[in-house]
């Protein structure tokens, strides 16, 4: 369940982005519409390289070695999140990198911690499978709500929900393979 609950953590964080990009990139730092497209492409983007790297590097490295690496950088980019979208740093050029950054790690945590959340299931595979689904998005639309409840007229309610999920999904993450940490 601690992998499954990793994942929850981190899809808290990539709604909340997604729920709050428009506002703070449109509406706060007055970016087209257009523009905000890209920036979301971006993410997509970040994601597609993570999920190339993760594809060469797992047989290698190990899955749970992976997830660390991208819960990890969930935690400390999270941080880094709310620091630029509290204290403006960098304007929207500041939100755009730290979006990137954040929202990338998804190649990185999402298939190794379902692999770390099937890997012992032996039978009800399907019915497991759908509960992991059901706890990312479930937990990203609670993300998606904690934005829009946290308003306060900045970005900051935004990076404030990526850092807790950061630095949830790393806890949960350590959690989930503390038994198995190994040099593979």
């Amino acid at each position: 369940m601690a992998y499954a609950e990793a994942i929850g953590f981190y899809y808290l964080g990539v709604f909340a982005v997604a729920a709050g990009g428009p506002f703070a990139f449109v509406t706060y730092h007055g970016l087209f519409p257009s523009a905000y497209a890209l920036v979301f492409a971006s993410g997509v983007g970040g994601l597609m390289i993570a999920n190339i790297a993760n594809a060469r590097l797992v047989t290698r490295i190990g899955s749970d070695r992976m997830l660390r690496y991208g819960a990890g950088g969930a935690a400390l980019f999270g941080l880094v999140f709310l620091a630029v979208a509290r204290a403006d740093l960098g304007a929207a050029a500041g939100l755009v990198l730290a979006s990137f950054l954040f929202n990338a790690l998804n190649g990185l945590i999402t298939a190794n911690a379902i692999a770390g959340a099937l890997a012992n299931v032996t039978r009800g595979a399907g019915s497991a499978s759908a509960l992991v689904g059901a706890i990312q998005y479930g937990s990203g639309m609670v993300g998606s709500a904690l934005v829009g409840l946290l308003a306060d007229g900045t970005p900051g309610p935004m990076g404030a929900v990526a850092a807790v999920a950061g630095c949830g999904c790393l806890a949960l993450t350590l959690v989930a393979t503390r038994r198995g940490v190994s040099p593979a």
